[in-house]
């Protein structure tokens, strides 16, 4: 336990003091250039990740492990009043659990069209604009990390919760009212199940439908028109949201192999569900001075895919923090109910935010408190975890 507290003050040190702002390039009157580095180290202690089943849960021992989260390179910028693009990379766990080899990759890459003020079009590859959740940005999450363990979306229609397509995104009414609606390529030739040799038995989406996605939101006070949303504004006026938002995948999910006659014939087709995900949420800030604020988010799920199979339920999450100048203690509760209980997730997190300025140079702390399975009948896995961010 020694190595990992060493590792976790180490964390802490570097990222204390640290501050920087984004580098913006001029090029002319409408056209510029952002460059960002976003810098997340992690160290985590997880118990009961050591093979010791014959221990009982309070008696096992936990794993320790200090590794890279998230690097990210991020470049967006303008071409003219009309035209601008975003491109983002990523190179997640660098070093997780001794593994070296977590690839670089291009996480987010899109261009934007102005044809209104208040309506642009995005193409590309982007979020899936399904829950305020997804829409926030890693470099500015008000806990320490997502709520993954809730975020449905079927095998091989997402990278990263990420889809190609061209959507409508609308922000009107005084920045009161903004939309995203979009078509995507969804799940295309996924394959669902193999045989022993490992050739594919039933693949996705054979007639190739697309994916339908979006969300509408209104501020009922303050804004909150910004393309990535934060999970803390550290903003001077209270902002309150609410959203609803659905994901539609077609043909996405297996539910039976198509069956063969002795001459290997097709005389029943496989049978594909569809995925549908839709959600209510909300997002409220509000300070109470320059050094007193509440914070709050949450969001409730509902995922359909077809009778008896583990990918339908009701997910949630709650998330709430009361930041005094610098620093912020945080709780949530997350939790998914499938119809299969050995498929249910739940998890406490108490921890605290240290935001030594702002998004820009941060530490946080998590302790979370864990079931996946039968929430009736299996242990608890507790988990702490220390992060800090440099976003420059």
């Amino acid at each position: 336990m020694g190595k990992l507290v060493g590792g976790m003050a180490a964390c802490a040190v570097l990222f204390v003091g640290a501050s920087a702002d984004a580098y913006k390039i001029t090029i002319s009157e409408d056209s510029s250039l952002s460059i960002n580095y976003l810098l997340q180290m992690q160290a985590l202690a997880i118990q009961q990740a050591a093979p010791e089943p014959e221990k009982a849960i309070e008696d096992r021992g936990y794993s320790k492990d200090l590794f890279v989260r998230r690097s990210r390179f991020l470049l967006g910028g303008d071409l003219s009043k009309y035209v601008s693009f975003f491109m983002e990379t990523d190179q997640p766990n660098i070093g997780r659990n001794g593994d070296w080899s977590s690839p670089t990759y291009v996480q987010d890459a899109w261009m934007t069209f102005k044809p209104l003020p208040e309506l642009v079009i995005d193409a590309g590859m982007m979020p899936v604009p399904f829950t305020r959740h997804i829409l926030t940005s890693a470099a500015s999450l008000n806990g320490m990390d997502f709520y993954g363990a809730v975020l449905k979306m079927p095998t091989g229609s997402h990278r990263v919760f990420r889809d190609t397509g061209v959507q409508l995104h609308g922000i009107m009414l005084d920045k009161k009212l903004v939309f995203r609606a979009g078509v995507f390529s969804g799940s295309q030739n996924i394959a669902l199940k193999k045989d022993a040799t490992g050739k594919t038995i039933t693949a996705s989406n054979p007639t190739d439908k697309p994916r339908v996605a979006g969300i509408v939101r209104y501020a009922i006070l303050g804004t909150e028109g910004e393309y990535g949303l934060k999970g803390i504004y550290f903003s001077t006026e209270p902002i309150l949201s609410v959203g609803l938002s659905a994901d539609y995948v077609p043909d996405s999910v297996w539910k039976s192999n198509a069956v063969l006659d002795a001459s290997g014939a097709v005389t029943q087709s496989a049978v594909l569900n569809d995925h549908l995900g839709y959600s209510a949420d909300f997002f409220l800030e509000f300070p109470i001075d320059a050094d007193n604020e509440i914070i709050a988010t949450g969001a409730v799920m509902r995922y359909v895919e077809g009778a008896g199979m583990a990918g339908s339920g009701l997910a949630m999450f709650v998330e709430a923090g009361y930041r005094w100048t610098f620093v912020e203690p945080i709780i949530s509760f997350v939790q998914y109910k499938s119809v299969w209980k050995a498929s249910d997730y739940q998890a406490l997190h108490a921890g605290a935010s240290f935001w030594i300025a702002k998004h820009q140079s941060s530490v946080k702390v998590d302790f979370a408190s864990e079931k996946t399975g039968d929430l009736a009948e299996v242990d608890a896995i507790k988990t702490f975890g220390l992060q800090g961010q440099l976003l420059f």
